[in-house]
């Protein structure tokens, strides 16, 4: 069982790449997304169910990738980890993050006690996309790499970024 937190504004395919590799290479059964509602540290241009909206097409022909809604409005991590931890024990939990939120993990509140048990898989960025470069490609109506078709339509019939 995976894991993945993040805002998602949009989904791209560096995410379904880095979750694909992580399914394979740990033999997982089921990857959740945990989508932040409302987060306090980064601006938000997609509302939340918008994100959900595009990461329900992004997934439609991966059926081990889910979204996970445990409620909470902020910090999906701290909030809903332990719900998923208690609901699958015994089974094995990986933590899937990217390189610029594992540098951030020790300062995390209770950190210690909200990974216990729990293995990291930390994504490197070596391809280059990012959900900020996608939106900037929008605003200067460019297309923008590394984007499902399905997600690119969506934001165009949308009018989003």
């Amino acid at each position: 069982m995976g894991v993945l937190a993040g805002v998602f504004d949009p989904i791209h395919l560096g995410h379904i790449d880095f979750i694909e590799r992580t399914i394979l290479d740990n033999s997982l059964d089921k990857v959740y997304l945990l989508v932040e509602k409302n987060p306090k540290h980064k601006p938000v241009f997609a509302n939340y169910n918008q994100r959900v909206e595009m990461i329900n097409l992004a997934v439609e022909k991966h059926p081990k990738i889910k979204v996970y809604d445990c409620g909470a409005d902020s910090y999906p991590i701290s909030n809903c980890l332990p719900e998923i931890k208690k609901i699958y024990q015994p089974a094995k939990l990986y933590l899937l993050v990217g390189h610029d939120v594992a540098d951030h993990i020790k300062f995390w509140p209770n950190a210690g006690k909200l990974l216990e048990g729990v293995e990291l898989v930390i994504a490197e960025r070596n391809d280059g996309i990012t959900s900020g470069k996608i939106r900037n490609a929008f605003s200067s109506h460019q297309d923008p790499a590394g984007l499902d078709h399905k997600i690119h339509q969506y934001i165009l019939a949308n009018h989003l970024y």
